[in-house]
């Protein structure tokens, strides 16, 4: 006897598709259907019905369409068409009203004869526990992972192909995941996704699904991914396997414990601390990464805090990249934040404290200073002491760490070593030493001493003092926010108190506005700001010197006399003395002062809070002057070499900073190009890998579930309006008109102050955090804002037209207008 083998499988129509699939799933199952033909409900109404009841005696179905070329390879109208839910079977006047309203939807959208087209009738799945779709390749890059989009809330079958979604959850699995890796219902997705790419001979499939009550996967719909919309990258696959098994590996190793680190284990975030994903974006080329890391991460970040009283990780770095992703290595950030005098089973148990509680809070992984970590002492101790309590510390252990964070923050407030006067004086000098080196700059080939000059007192007189004023900008920030938990000012007032504090934003704002009326001169003005860039330590993006117009604007001719005090000014803005703390609450904050033992006056904590906010900003401004001009350099020398910026970009800087001190032999440019080509092509490789914003275990390299987060809002404000968004690569000379515009941009740094300057609603970012640029220029300027949206809620604004944002009721959602 000769068993016949299961025919070919050849996309057709909705219910073809399926019908297909009957009896040949062993990891999912297709409901029982009936197809009606448009024509044959037109001619024998009663009769077509009738045939549905006979089908689905007495159940509640579904109605759905099934119309040609809806599922075919070459295009998708994935929902073009009308799906019916809930019909009662028992009442024909229903069915016909479903048939009716699907058959509709046909002629409203198709011209000719619809009498073939089909009307795809199924039973409702009893207790769904979640349904969504899966795409079994990465619609952006083609990459192999399978995509999952699904709710596991409301009991629709349609809630994600609806629209109707209010909380949903979006997953990547590598497609090389071994599934006894997976949860139950991912599991079940990845089987049937699995067992329908073999039957369907593909790896590129729309799969619409449910979950039911007995957990099994339901395919309620499969279809090619139309080929417009996926790369034909499936011969990468194996070598993004490899590389995924290389960052797998990595990440297990750099969990394990490190000698002179606190804590078993350790988190890699994007956020965190120095947010990399906020000051170079989650996909850096090897220079920006090497620059970042060689001004500040490999180990700026934790001289200054040593310098402050803090515990000094030596040798550790702060960045780590993990498959050309940059993340922060959390237990070193938490070991750098533990005060000096702390004893060491102290210090262990809260840096294992820490972790646990970011593991059971990742939304915080933007505000671990002021939600996770206790890095200052304020006056809402409390706060901090009673999440203490609830993880086991003891009363004495918990006054243990009060004290040394006591001692360590009055003495920081009241400079007591005269660290923060001497820094200050360390930047007054920058200016001075950056115009001798530039005076020295020569021939090409000796640029890279000029750049190593540059850069190494961008170090000592820059970052370092930086460093130091931004962790005191944070102190400050904290005693603030403090102040308004404990009643002390209304958020309001600390919107006000951070608005009056004058800063280089607001003499850029206004600098601008000179310039373009012909107040000031245009090279007046780009000898202050020229240096900016959107994208601090990206070469490719050109600086407002470099190109002025383009995120300028028309500029006015002038007087064509002197108006700006000129590129050297490094100190704070000096504009009226700010006001202070509200009047009513002084005394109050005083009493608080005393009752924690702090042994600074009221007057020299507020002097403390505007000062440090302000050298936060001004040194910020400076030490960007010195990374500009040595990448001016480095153009210049990659121009010698005929390298334009874009090759430029894939060198990482100790390429260029060897040759400062060894003469170049021959073959260095060979060499260079190299090592340019290799880089730029694991790049491409990279840019196919997915991972999340937070890495707690090596099976996060391979299933990434994208969280929602919770922005930084700014202002008390309510902004309905049209949404602009914004790239690094955008042709800006061609932007829309931006003011009254809610302006979307993924990490926005310091050379995105010109959107200031456009008459913009308010401000909506990808990435960035509590105390983050933006967040700071927008309190600065009362601009409402929504600051650190994670890609989740980004993208679901990014594809809108309208967006309502609400400050004060922490609301930003798309506005249907």
């Amino acid at each position: 006897m000769t068993v016949s083998s299961p025919s070919v499988f050849r996309f057709t129509t909705k219910a073809g598709n399926l019908a297909q699939l009957q009896g040949r799933l062993r990891h999912g199952i297709v409901l029982p259907q009936h197809t009606v033909l448009v024509g044959d409900l037109r001619r024998d109404r009663a009769g077509t019905i009738a045939k549905v009841q006979h089908a689905f005696p007495g159940d509640r179905l579904i109605a759905r369409s099934s119309a040609p070329g809806e599922d075919s390879v070459e295009a998708s109208m994935a929902g073009a068409f009308e799906s019916i839910l809930g019909i009662d079977g028992a009442d024909p006047r229903a069915i016909g009203a479903a048939l009716d309203e699907v058959t509709g939807s046909y002629a409203a959208k198709r011209t000719g004869d619809i009498g073939h087209y089909e009307i795809l009738v199924q039973p409702m799945i009893r207790g769904v526990r979640a349904s969504g779709v899966v795409f079994t390749r990465d619609l952006d890059k083609g990459g192999p992972y399978y995509l999952l989009n699904y709710d596991d809330e409301s009991d629709r079958t349609d809630s994600i192909t609806g629209g109707h979604a209010g909380s949903h959850k979006v997953v990547r699995i590598f497609r090389g995941t071994e599934v006894d890796r997976l949860s139950p219902i991912h599991r079940s997705i990845v089987e049937a996704a699995r067992e329908l790419e073999s039957i369907a001979r593909s790896d590129a499939l729309d799969i619409e699904f449910a979950i039911d009550g007995e957990g099994r996967c339901v395919v309620l719909q499969v279809r090619p991914l139309a080929r417009g919309r996926i790369l034909s990258f499936t011969h990468l696959d194996q070598r993004v396997g490899d590389e995924i098994r290389h960052a797998r590996e990595f990440v297990r190793e750099k969990l394990a414990r490190r000698p002179g680190l606190f804590g078993e284990r350790t988190v890699f975030g994007e956020m965190p601390d120095w947010n990399p994903a906020e000051i170079i974006g989650t996909r850096p080329k090897p220079l920006a990464t090497s620059l970042y890391s060689h001004i500040i991460m490999r180990s700026v970040w934790r001289e200054a805090r040593a310098l402050m009283g803090y515990r000094h990780p030596f040798p550790y770095e702060l960045l780590v990249e993990i498959a050309g992703r940059p993340y922060v290595d959390v237990r070193c950030s938490f070991n750098s934040f533990l005060p000096r005098g702390l004893c060491d089973a102290l210090c262990e148990r809260l840096v294992d404290h820490y972790i646990a509680r970011l593991r059971e809070h990742p939304e915080f992984h933007d505000k671990v200073e002021f939600e996770i970590v206790a890095t200052c002492l304020d006056l809402d101790f409390e706060r901090s002491a009673a999440r203490l309590r609830d993880a086991g510390f003891t009363n004495d252990e918990i006054e243990e760490i009060r004290v040394a964070l006591l001692r360590m923050t009055d003495g920081i407030v009241r400079d007591a070593e005269g660290l923060l006067a001497r820094l200050a004086s360390d930047v007054d000098g920058l200016a001075a030493r950056r115009r001798a080196t530039l005076a020295t700059v020569g021939r090409s080939t000796a640029l890279p001493i000029q750049i190593e000059q540059l850069l190494s007192d961008c170090i000592r007189d820059g970052t370092l003092p930086f460093s130091v004023f931004a962790r005191c900008a944070f102190i400050g920030n904290s005693f603030l926010k403090s102040l308004v938990r404990r009643g002390v000012m209304t958020q309001s007032e600390l919107d006000a108190y951070h608005h009056a504090i004058p800063t280089v934003t607001g003499d850029f704002v206004g600098d601008l506005e000179r310039c373009k009326s012909g107040a000031m001169p245009l090279a007046d003005f780009l000898e202050r700001y020229g240096h900016l860039r959107p994208g601090t330590y990206d070469i490719c993006a050109c600086s407002y010197a470099e190109k002025p117009e383009l995120y300028l604007g028309p500029i006015g001719r002038g007087n064509g006399g002197s108006t700006s005090p000129g590129s050297d000014r490094s100190g704070p803005s000096h504009a009226a003395a700010h006001p202070g703390f509200p009047a009513h609450a002084r005394d109050e904050i005083a009493r608080l002062l005393r009752e924690a033992g702090f042994t600074c006056e009221l007057a020299t904590l507020d002097a403390f809070i505007v000062r440090s906010i302000q050298m936060r900003e001004a040194v910020k401004f400076e030490f960007t002057k010195n990374l500009s001009a040595a990448m001016r350099l480095l153009v210049e020398f990659g121009e010698y070499h005929g390298l334009d910026r874009e090759a430029l970009s894939f060198l990482p800087i100790e390429s260029y900073l060897g040759l400062a001190n060894r003469s170049a032999s021959g073959d260095w440019i060979s060499g260079a190009r190299e090592t340019i080509e290799r880089n730029r092509v694991r790049y491409e490789l990279t840019a196919a890998i997915n991972l999340p914003d937070l890495v707690f275990s090596p099976d996060d390299t391979e299933v990434i579930s994208l969280q929602r987060r919770r922005p930084n809002f700014v202002t008390q404000k309510r902004i309905i309006a049209r949404a602009i968004r914004l790239g690094h690569e955008d042709d800006l000379d061609r932007l829309p008109d931006l003011q009254g515009a809610l302006v979307l941009i993924e990490n926005a740094d310091p050379g995105f102050d010109w959107v200031f300057a456009r008459g913009i609603g308010g401000l909506l970012t990808k990435h960035g955090g509590a105390a983050s640029h933006m967040t700071i220029r927008c309190a600065e300027l009362g601009l409402p804002a929504a600051i650190g949206c994670g890609e989740q809620i980004f993208e679901e604004l990014a594809r809108a037209t309208s967006i309502l944002l609400d400050c004060a009721e922490r609301r930003v959602e798309p506005h249907a207008a």
